[in-house]
């Protein structure tokens, strides 16, 4: 050192300084780990995801393994899956919506054919259970979300485009059972939803046919009744759960149209013609015991909404029978008692008092005397009908009006008997007149042991 200097420090060298989110150098190596301990890893933290995960293994399995599994358990065991737990359910609603739940759950047959019983029950059992995995995957959502995603189910089943089906079709009774299941235990208002929702499918069909002439759209008349009876009605299991469907039908229409939907219902059809035979009841050829078979679904569903409705009044229920017995022309007398028959015997003295009360007497007698003719041809009790004409009278306040029915029923008997012989001939049935005579005999025996009990009462 050199006199005047002063000694400075040599300086150190800085320590290289290396960013922490720097990329690691490529000339250093990595870090060796052991398979061993990437496997206890691993399978430690398969162990925690099992454990605290809400669906158990299935929280370390692929989706495509999990949906394979699913698609080999039976719809049964997906229904119970669906109350394990909310992930669970989840997890099955998902396979549901994927192309292999698809595969899985529809099946890959024709609806649309006749099949045979037995190929029929295992459809309605496949539908119903269906219906049972429907109603448990929706249980959490609201009732909009339930249908919306019911009816996105019956578009992928293809059940409603079965117009041109013959009535041997079994698509609209596959929805009615599917239908039926999802929606059982749902309150009233629920059902109404339900009821909008199926009755904007043939909305504009019910319209057409109603404001058109009887028998102008004949595949539309018989695709109503099918889709109506076989959706709706003939999957009611209780006569309150029939009543309640059948009222929201038949309510919102006006009297007349109430009649025509009725018959259109319950009335006669020929599924070979295409739609309801209007003019059979008023053909005097129709008077025959085969139009009980035909009248008695109709007969049964005026019962229904009579003893089960509420909101159905008497005068409501008499003024349906007088406008259906006037489609689209006035029934035969003897077709007009033999509903009232399969109505029932309040039904029939209610309707048959109204007529007392406005002084239909005549009208009233000729009733009594077809009803005494349909007991005799369908071996029915003709006390029936005296107990009809008893309670009857009691509608009438004026003993003499009361004297004038009871004298026009012989009078009524004379009549037709007399028009019956004078009409006699190559093209007439023989035995009208003999029911008539049986039914007159009839009734007035009865008629007489009824006088003579209350003679020997009084």
């Amino acid at each position: 050192m050199l006199p005047g200097e002063t000694s400075t420090p040599l300086p150190v060298a800085a320590e290289a300084y290396t960013p922490p989110d720097a990329p690691p150098c490529s000339c250093q190596k990595a870090r060796r780990r052991s398979s061993r301990l990437i496997f206890k890893e691993r399978s430690l933290s398969n162990s925690r995801a099992i454990q605290d995960g809400p669906m158990g293994f299935f929280e370390i399995l692929p989706v495509e393994m999990i949906y394979n599994i699913l698609y080999e358990l039976s719809i049964v065991d997906l229904s119970i899956l669906t109350i394990v737990s909310k992930a669970v359910r989840g997890l099955v609603e998902c396979f549901m919506d994927s192309k292999r739940g698809e595969d899985r759950l529809l099946l890959r047959v024709s609806l649309h054919h006749p099949a045979c019983q037995e190929h029929h029950a295992s459809l309605m059992q496949h539908f119903r259970r269906l219906g049972v995995l429907h109603k448990r995957v929706t249980c959490l959502y609201t009732t909009r979300d339930r249908l919306r995603i019911m009816e996105q189910f019956i578009r992928k089943l293809d059940l409603l485009s079965c117009l041109s089906c013959s009535n041997h079709c079994l698509a609209l009774t596959c929805y009615g059972r599917f239908l039926h299941t999802v929606i059982a235990g749902w309150d009233e208002m629920e059902c109404l939803r339900v009821y909008a929702i199926i009755n904007s499918h043939v909305q504009r069909r019910l319209t057409q046919v109603l404001q058109s002439a009887h028998g102008c759209h004949g595949d539309d008349e018989l695709y109503l009744r099918l889709f109506y009876r076989r959706v709706l009605l003939d999957q009611c299991e209780h006569q309150l759960e029939r009543a309640f469907w059948l009222s929201r039908m038949l309510k919102p229409l006006p009297m007349v149209h109430q009649a025509r939907m009725l018959y259109l219902l319950f009335g006669p059809v020929c599924f070979q013609e295409d739609g309801a035979v209007w003019l059979e009841m008023g053909d005097a050829e129709s008077n025959t015991p085969a139009s009980t078979v035909v009248l008695a679904e109709l007969g049964s569903a005026i019962k229904t909404l009579h003893n089960y409705c509420r909101e159905w009044t008497e005068d409501d229920i008499i003024g349906v029978i007088e406008e259906v017995t006037a489609l689209p022309e006035t029934w035969t007398p003897e077709n007009v008692a033999r509903l009232l028959t399969l109505c029932g015997e309040n039904i029939c003295v209610k309707l048959l008092g109204s007529k007392a009360i406005n002084g239909r007497l005549e009208e009233l007698a000729e009733v009594i005397v077809h009803l005494a003719k349909v007991c005799v041809k369908e071996h029915y009790s003709t006390q029936w009908v005296i107990q009809v004409t008893r309670r009857v009278c009691r509608y009438m306040d004026i003993p003499a009006d009361r004297r004038s029915f009871l004298m026009a029923i012989p009078q009524t008997f004379k009549e037709f008997l007399m028009d019956m012989h004078d009409d006699a001939g190559e093209d007439t049935d023989p035995t009208d007149l003999y029911y008539m005579l049986e039914a007159q005999t009839a009734f007035q025996t009865e008629l007489m042991k009824v006088a003579f009990a209350d003679l020997l009462n009084s």
